[in-house]
């Protein structure tokens, strides 16, 4: 905090430089008067001896004349008088020049009060300001979440090479200093959950969860999704095991919307895992009514066939759906790139429209899948679209890519692996085949 207190202090300073040196000039002529004041107190003295002097002197004359017969009464008495009124006049003015001294020195004293009472009035008065019109939280948040620029730059070398640990733990270690940041702990969240370490992930959606409580103004349909996409991070956390607090975690969810969609699809899965392929379906039905235009209502409708083709139910024909055009598309990877990538490392299938190549546009359509379900057949349609306003039917030639994520972000990076399928024309019955055999450089 010294980047903030610092530079407020020698504000203050500079601030009370302006009452200081004045109230110091005006304190430098008042000692020269008060020595001023002292020489002519002196005088004075000397001058009041003098004058008494003096008096006793011309009194003692005006008694002999009056004894000697010179003067008579009434001319001593009037003379007399005379001489006392000049004393009395000259013991006056030394008085006044007495006073004068006394006040300048008082005023000594007075200008130091004056000093401090000013200073005391600047600090007071630029600490009030401060407090209603300053921004001390935001210079805090901001302090508190900067980082150094070596440290950015050795994590993000990290992360080129495919390893974003780094970056998450430097996010993590700064959110701990400055927990109420609700927008970076959904950053690392979302981060944590796309490269699978889910229990970081579960760790920083329950922050957003807590966040999304304390809101002046709670909004539920948030906090319910929250709920749903954290006992999603809890399930892989767990390798699949309904714990408690997993269990916890989805009844909130459901008490705040029935129809959560993160957890319906979370309890379809595990239904569908667990062989109980009536219920898998039942859940994965429950979300396609209330969301028809869900990003995943694609494969949630291939998880409802194969429920029940696996239950040895007639399956549900979805053709009629107004999903756009379909393009099927076959993903498998190179033989020789088995020893280079892992079982889990994520593998992303993603349509982009040919026209637009040259331009940074979203895809149209987009899946997620891990290595280990390769080869895979993907079946994509407006359902899985990126976006309402772009949708796979709006375009006529498509370029389809496969690529493996070792990072497990959507961008490519330096070690991928990657495959291609350009100028593939929609509508065509015939199956995109994409071979991942291209590296990443």
């Amino acid at each position: 905090m010294y980047d903030f207190w610092l530079p407020a202090l020698l504000l203050l300073c500079l601030a009370s430089l302006f009452v200081i040196v004045p109230s110091f000039r005006f304190a430098s002529i008042q000692r020269q008067t008060i020595k001023q004041n002292k020489i002519q107190a002196n005088e004075n003295k000397e001058r009041t001896a003098q004058n008494v002097l003096i008096y006793k002197e011309r009194l003692n004359e005006l008694q002999l004349d009056k004894n000697s017969g010179v003067i008579g009464d009434e001319q001593y008495a009037q003379l007399k008088e005379e001489l006392d009124n000049t004393l009395l006049e000259d013991a006056d003015r030394i008085d006044q020049s007495h006073s004068d001294s006394t006040s300048s020195s008082l005023s000594k004293f007075s200008s130091i009060g004056i000093i401090l009472g000013s200073v005391s009035v600047v600090v007071a008065l630029s600490a009030a300001l401060y407090n209603h019109y300053g921004a001390y939280n935001d210079v805090v948040a901001y302090l508190e979440g900067s980082e150094s620029n070596a440290e950015l730059a050795s994590a993000t070398e990290q992360a080129r090479n495919g390893d974003i640990s780094a970056l998450l733990e430097q996010l993590h270690a700064k959110l701990k200093d400055n927990p109420n940041n609700i927008q970076g702990w959904g950053l690392l969240a979302r981060t944590a959950m796309n490269t699978e370490r889910y229990s970081l992930a579960v760790d920083a959606f329950e922050q957003v969860t807590r966040l999304l409580k304390e809101a002046p103004e709670i909004n539920y349909q948030d906090l319910a999704a929250t709920y749903g996409i954290t006992a999603q991070a809890q399930y892989y956390a767990s390798k699949g095991i309904f714990t408690d607090a997993l269990k916890g975690t989805i009844d909130k969810a459901l008490e705040l919307n029935p129809n959560e969609p993160n957890t319906l699809s979370l309890l379809a899965i595990n239904a569908f895992t667990s062989e109980d392929f009536s219920l898998a379906i039942e859940y994965w039905s429950k979300v396609l009514e209330a969301y028809p235009e869900h990003p995943a209502a694609g494969q949630m409708k291939q998880g409802i066939n194969e429920a029940q083709r696996r239950a040895g139910i007639e399956l549900s024909d979805f053709s009629s759906d107004s999903s756009g055009s379909l393009i099927d598309v076959f993903v498998s990877l190179d033989e020789t790139l088995l020893g280079s990538v892992k079982p889990g490392d994520t593998v992303f299938v993603f349509v982009k429209n040919a026209e637009n190549a040259n331009q940074a546009s979203p895809p149209l359509a987009a899946s997620r899948h891990t290595v280990s379900e390769l080869p895979l057949t993907i079946n994509l349609s407006d359902a899985d679209a990126m976006s309402p306003a772009a949708k796979l039917s709006d375009a006529k030639l498509v370029n389809v890519t496969a690529r493996v994520s070792k990072s497990g972000q959507v961008s490519a990076a330096s070690g991928d692996f990657e495959g291609r399928a350009e100028l593939v024309e929609l509508g065509s019955e015939q199956q995109v085949k994409i071979n991942i055999s291209e590296l990443v450089k």
